[in-house]
């Protein structure tokens, strides 16, 4: 019983603190709050935007067939992650997520200001942190 209350507490602390993301009609929310606005996600393919309408950071996803072990679950063994680029900056950063989490990381990091405008240091950050290891590893296979 113990072990059950433990669990639930554990369950209940972790759901609190995480953000909930959502891409719907041109707007990504977090927590039901717009945040910034996208094009239209082109199965999940898509473009975040300024103030102006303008791209600032292309999200596209990135499948290498073979690129994974053959298991049931994935019986063409793909590999696939995300290409996060910030546009203008020329700096860009994989990661192998699905496409909310990637928008999480965006918003986690503050790589974009409130004023809808790139922080190039945060950018900078992620893209130090998370590189292009998995386009480097492929060497272009895709």
């Amino acid at each position: 019983m113990k072990k059950i209350i433990a669990i639930l507490i554990f369950f209940i602390s972790f759901s609190s603190f995480s953000q909930k993301v959502r891409v719907k009609k041109g707007n990504v929310t977090v927590d039901d709050v717009v945040w910034i606005t996208c094009d239209e996600p082109a199965p999940y393919t898509f473009s975040l935007l300024d103030k102006n309408q303008e791209e600032i950071i292309f999200i596209k996803p990135i499948t290498v067939p073979g690129g994974a072990p053959r298991t049931q679950s994935n019986p063409n063994g793909n590999f696939s992650y995300y290409v996060i680029k910030f546009l203008g900056l020329k700096k860009e950063f994989e990661l192998e997520t699905n496409y909310k989490d990637v928008l999480k990381t965006l918003y986690l990091s503050k790589a974009i200001n409130e004023d809808l405008t790139i922080n190039e240091e945060k950018a900078n950050r992620l893209v130090e942190k998370y590189g292009t290891e998995f386009s480097d590893r492929f060497n272009g296979r895709y």
